[in-house]
């Protein structure tokens, strides 16, 4: 459903991920982890080209795209469709803050996809009431805690129907006591057998739902093994010391 070949991202001269190449198989739920500033957030940023590589290949859903120095980003239209096959959720909601929540989750189908206000309003409900925030359809998210900003958040990716989703970071900036009401949304999720990469600090997480861990260090994947495999059994010393203080 993923592959990402010789990914490389320069931000003058600075390079932010080296030679990154890895594959999510459809149904996979993969942890992207590793101390801060290892590029975990670049590398799931430009899974839908809010970051444009600076080289390598990427490729989600069977649409491919190829990156040199030189490459610019495809036309609105197909970065648009190309988008629209992908879920991302963000650690700071970036919902709409003059739009309820019902219109916040229910505006991309109608803008993007074309469905009609009443279909989509409905579908809406559904998916609110999937993460447990049907009673607050028509409240504004500034009467909301940040868990359940987040949980609508999740509900508005979910509305476009994606492929793939990315969550970067989604609970970090949450107090304690609202991380586990977003996780819990998230293994529902998984246990659909959805296509998910997540960035997270969640070791609990990573190990109880994720199928794979991918371990970042300096902008390079380190280690990529299956999750039990990579908890019991770290090969890296960075990997080794990064568990020995986040387990």
């Amino acid at each position: 459903m993923i592959e990402v070949d010789n990914v490389d991202k320069f931000y003058g001269s600075h390079q932010v991920l080296k030679n990154v190449s890895f594959k999510v198989k459809r149904g996979e739920v993969v942890a992207l982890i590793g101390p801060s500033g290892s590029g975990k957030s670049t590398l799931c940023r430009c899974l839908n080209l809010l970051v444009t590589p600076s080289a390598g290949r990427i490729s989600v859903g069977g649409t491919r795209f190829q990156f040199e120095s030189k490459t610019k980003l495809p036309s609105d239209k197909l970065l648009s469709k190309y988008r629209s096959q992908i879920g991302m959720v963000f650690q700071n909601f970036n919902l709409f803050p003059h739009r309820t929540v019902i219109d916040n989750v229910s505006e991309g189908p109608v803008a993007v996809l074309g469905r009609s206000r009443a279909d989509a309003r409905k579908e809406a409900l559904e998916l609110l009431a999937k993460v447990g925030m049907a009673h607050k359809s028509e409240s504004y998210p500034n009467q909301l805690s940040g868990g359940q900003k987040q949980r609508v958040a999740i509900a508005r990716a979910l509305a476009m129907k994606p492929d793939v989703m990315l969550f970067d970071e989604a609970t970090s900036a949450l107090d304690p006591e609202l991380v586990s009401e977003v996780l819990s949304v998230m293994r529902d999720l998984a246990k659909e057998g959805r296509t998910m990469v997540v960035v997270t600090h969640e070791m609990a997480f990573a190990k109880n739902v994720a199928d794979r861990v991918i371990f970042m260090k300096d902008g390079s994947i380190l280690e990529n093994d299956v999750s039990s495999n990579f908890f019991a059994n770290p090969v890296t010393p960075e990997a080794k010391s990064f568990l020995s203080h986040h387990s």
